[in-house]
């Protein structure tokens, strides 16, 4: 149903940039566990970096619907 309102959109707009934050750091946390020779860090982290690709992209969808 179309009631004419607008979703306010700062707040997912944050959410998406905070996203984009956790994510860089992760990846910080990638290379760092590579150059320690980390396997298992590594692995671990590269897992979550694959994990949260598939929220990015919603996310992502999600913030440009809001406009």
């Amino acid at each position: 149903m179309d009631n004419g309102r607008k979703m306010k959109s700062e707040n997912l707009n944050k959410a998406h940039a905070t996203f984009e934050a956790f994510l860089k750091q992760l990846r910080a946390s990638h290379t760092d566990a590579i150059e320690c020779e980390d396997g298992f860090a590594e692995l671990l982290i590269f897992n979550l970096l694959h994990d949260s690709a598939e929220i990015g992209w919603q996310l992502a969808r999600a913030k440009e619907a809001a406009k």
